[in-house]
């Protein structure tokens, strides 16, 4: 009996190392997924690679337009901080004949005895002065770069001057031009704004007198062609209270003869 059982395991176990079908070991398969369940949860690389380029182009667009804004808004305050003086007189012209009070009240502005600028003082008259809290230099003297002279009368606001030195900072003799601009090129009644798009120029000075009438008066210089001398201008123009164009002339700045002291007599 025993020789029976040793001889059918021996016969089991050949049959084994034979490959005998009977006795291989069953593996069990791998999970099948649903070709649509797999392709659902799972997102090709390439398709993340352009979600994520695409996120970068839209947050590059968010800053560039952010960028663009700030940038913008700068500028804006920053031109509106160089023509607060021109602002300033220009309101402050409505309060002409108004006592200083009242005057100080409607423009919200603060008039002072004298400039900051001794050197500005001993050429102006007596009177009230409110100036730009930045400074300028035109031929190595600092100034204020915009300044503000009123006449002031037992307390009340006479004419009003408005002086823009920066203006002449770059160039003592005005705004540098390519060629000679002529005055008749203004049309009789056109306003300041068009006056001065057409000439290309800003106001170096302005005069608020009491009858409401305006006097402008513009620097420029350019090198002249035939000569190759700096040559320049001042240009006036007078505006009416309704704020046309009454007129407009200019007159060539001398400068050389008093560089030289041509035509000057010594007093003793």
């Amino acid at each position: 009996m025993a020789e029976q059982r040793d001889f059918e395991e021996q016969t089991q176990m050949d049959a084994y190392f034979n490959g005998d079908d009977a006795y291989d070991v069953p593996i069990d398969p791998a999970p099948v997924v649903p070709k649509n369940r797999a392709a659902k949860n799972r997102t090709p690389s390439g398709k993340r690679s352009r979600r994520a380029e695409m996120g970068k182009k839209i947050l590059a667009a968010i800053c560039a337009l952010t960028a663009v804004g700030l940038i913008g808004s700068i500028l804006i305050y920053i031109n509106i901080s160089r023509n607060d003086g021109a602002k300033h007189a220009d309101k402050l012209s409505l309060s002409i004949g108004a006592s200083v009070a009242d005057a100080q009240k409607v423009s919200k502005i603060e008039l002072a005895d004298a400039s900051e600028y001794p050197l500005l003082n001993q050429l102006m008259q007596a009177g009230g002065v409110y100036e730009s809290t930045k400074s300028a230099k035109v031929q190595g003297v600092t100034m204020p770069e915009w300044l503000i002279h009123c006449d002031i009368s037992e307390g009340v606001v006479g004419e009003i001057t408005y002086y823009n030195f920066e203006i002449l900072e770059k160039n003592a003799y005005g705004t540098e031009r390519k060629t000679y601009l002529d005055p008749a090129s203004l049309s009789a009644g056109c306003t300041p704004e068009q006056a001065e798009d057409i000439l290309g120029l800003s106001p170096y000075a302005v005069y608020y007198h009491t009858d409401r009438t305006e006097t402008r008066e513009y620097r420029y210089c350019y090198e002249d062609g035939e000569t190759g001398n700096l040559t320049a201008y001042i240009i006036t123009t007078k505006w009416s209270a309704e704020g046309g164009m009454v007129s407009a002339s200019d007159v060539r700045v001398e400068f050389l003869s008093q560089i030289l002291g041509i035509g000057q007599q010594s007093v003793e």
